[in-house]
């Protein structure tokens, strides 16, 4: 089972087309300048079919160059380089990172990028034991 680091806690919601297939991403043990780098970035990806504040959202690869600029942005204006991208050969994985660590996976296979519906973030002071072993139901 695994713990739940200490640091702050973000949850990612986003969903495809016209709301379907919600997800949730969480990522735990952060600092405050990691959280506010995932939220510029996933606030980018608001539906790109909607009339106002459209972003990368419900896209498939045509924004990909204007991604990897998003990226290279975010961590030059937080400090921060969560996926240790190195060099630029590193953001040819920019859609697996989006995809793995913001988003989630597209269940629509005709789209490399889900839309962005918001976020929670937690402050978690100590570890939280994982206790589900204690609750095994035979």
């Amino acid at each position: 089972m695994t713990n739940i680091t200490k640091g702050y806690r973000i949850c990612i919601h986003s969903y495809e087309g016209d709301a379907n297939y919600k997800n949730t991403q969480i990522l735990n043990g952060l600092t405050e300048n990691e959280v506010k780098f995932y939220i510029y970035v996933a606030s980018k990806f608001k539906s790109e079919n909607g009339t106002k504040n459209s972003g990368f959202g419900n896209s498939d690869e045509e924004h990909k160059d204007e991604i990897i600029n998003l990226i290279k942005e975010a961590i030059e204006k937080y400090g921060v380089n969560p996926w240790n991208i190195e060099d630029d050969n590193d953001f040819r994985y920019v859609t697996d990172y989006i995809d793995n660590y913001i988003l989630g996976y597209p269940e629509n296979h005709n789209l490399y990028y889900r839309a962005f519906d918001g976020y929670t973030v937690y402050y978690i002071p100590e570890e939280i034991e994982d206790v589900t072993e204690k609750f095994y139901v035979v």
